[in-house]
């Protein structure tokens, strides 16, 4: 079932329940109201603290948006044949964006250097290789203003380590039945699904190729968790299936073919040149302006890592 289709079904089964449907009215009022007010909070921060010119030439940077779209920010992204990845996995419209790029081509943004207020990267690194985010990286600091924030938005390596080495199998059946709606989760079943591999599927899923019938090292379930009884540590298994992960394959695919957790990210970011750099949380940007919930950290924020450099 295709995404539309999906909320169409969802749609329809609230309309049967009337007392349903006017909560989730009575919702989208109060939040069509928040937003507004929201809108009319940032719009004045953004005038109160940049120059008028910053925001005419939309000196603020998103790479990666996906469906984000604001009248002061300008976005880097890629086409996947003749769509954008939003348009191809979502089936939803995409705004066109100012930069055409490739974090694998290792090109510089057609951007002056030391002329960007601050950039944003939400769930773009773990679809790339640690060479391709180490570019990144050093032209982010390049673009740059002094003083200017990076702020970094990942799936979080040691929380995923952490879920599976202590068996918390929640965590992965919260992802899988609420937030996509992937599968039905029967309670009565859980110990068939630790010892089915379909755990160690969705670990390797979320760092690598390895699970997927068009990488070159495809594995099963089965082989899927002896792969894992190979390694000591979590993230020497993490960066082996990363390893194993095509990049031909991943240009045209872009799944997640890689990890990072504080660490990682810390030494990449201190390698292209920042030296501020600091672990933050869900909607607490030091750049004011990165705090608005209705464009900024709205992808998985109880399983994501944010990390911001300041140049």
């Amino acid at each position: 079932m295709g995404y539309l289709e999906m909320l169409n079904a969802r749609f329809k089964k609230i309309v049967g329940d009337q007392a349903s449907l006017r909560k989730v009215v009575e919702k989208d009022y109060k939040d069509v109201l928040l937003k507004k007010r929201s809108d009319a909070f940032f719009d004045g921060l953004y005038k109160s603290s940049y120059e008028a010119s910053a925001l005419v030439e939309k000196k603020f940077l998103n790479i990666g948006p996906g469906s984000f779209s604001h009248k002061y920010w300008s976005t880097a992204d890629k086409y996947y044949d003749d769509k954008t990845w939003t348009e191809s996995r979502r089936e939803t419209e995409q705004p066109k964006f100012d930069y055409t790029w490739d974090i694998y081509d290792h090109k510089e943004l057609a951007i002056k250097p030391g002329s960007v207020n601050a950039v944003y990267c939400s769930h773009v690194v773990e679809h790339a290789f640690d060479d391709d985010v180490a570019f990144l990286f050093k032209d982010v600091f390049r673009i740059l203003k002094s003083g200017g924030v990076f702020r970094v938005a990942c799936p979080d390596a040691d929380l995923l380590a952490k879920s599976y080495v202590e068996k918390d199998w929640a965590f992965f059946n919260h992802y899988l039945s609420v937030r996509t709606g992937r599968r039905e989760i029967d309670f009565s079943k859980l110990e068939q699904y630790a010892s089915s591999g379909v755990y160690e599927e969705f670990v390797l899923d979320w760092v690598s190729l390895v699970m997927n019938d068009r990488n070159p090292v495809h594995l099963n379930r089965s082989e899927a968790i002896e792969f894992f009884k190979k390694f000591d540590c979590m993230y020497t298994a993490f960066t082996e299936a990363s390893r194993l992960s095509d990049r031909d394959v991943n240009r045209s695919l872009g799944a997640h073919v890689n990890w990072f957790n504080y660490e990682k990210l810390l030494g990449l970011l201190t390698l292209a040149g920042f030296s501020k750099v600091r672990r933050s949380n869900y909607l607490q940007s030091s750049c004011a302006v990165m705090r608005d919930r209705y464009h900024f950290d709205r992808t998985d924020p109880e399983m994501t890592l944010y990390v911001e450099a300041v140049k």
